[in-house]
């Protein structure tokens, strides 16, 4: 399995190496561009604590430019991987499309609506409401 986090937070690198964990699947990470630390990091602990530890020997992690073809066109293959799950942004997401064929599956966790919780104040008067439904 291949899996792309998104950046924006060092959260997303370690859960998607405890799903790989919890799931005892073989993980290739793709270190994002602006956190390209916290999986190598935690790899490399993980292989400093116990390299023959069957978490530690199934987990790799590298970077690469997205969109670098001569990296991508050799590893997004069904013989090498399985399934690519991305998160990110949907030009992100919509790039690993390219490479989606017959016995390789892509899971997308693109962009989503949030959710917000609003309380009293919000029903106030009318200009308020409209002001928090905007």
């Amino acid at each position: 399995m291949l899996h792309i986090p998104a950046g924006n937070g060092g959260l997303v690198s370690a859960v998607t190496i405890l799903r790989s964990v919890i799931t005892r699947s073989d993980v290739i990470i793709k270190a994002p561009s602006n956190d390209p630390l916290t999986a190598i990091a935690i790899a490399r602990t993980l292989a400093d604590i116990a390299p023959d530890h069957p978490i530690t020997r199934h987990l790799a992690v590298g970077y690469w430019k997205g969109g670098d073809l001569a990296v991508e066109e050799r590893l997004y293959r069904p013989q090498h991987i399985e399934k690519i799950v991305t998160w990110g942004e949907m030009a992100s997401v919509k790039h690993v499309t390219r490479h989606i064929q017959p016995g390789l599956e892509l899971i997308a966790l693109d962009p989503k609506r949030s959710a917000t919780i609003i309380g009293p104040e919000a029903f106030a008067d009318d200009d308020t409401l409209r002001e928090v439904a905007r």
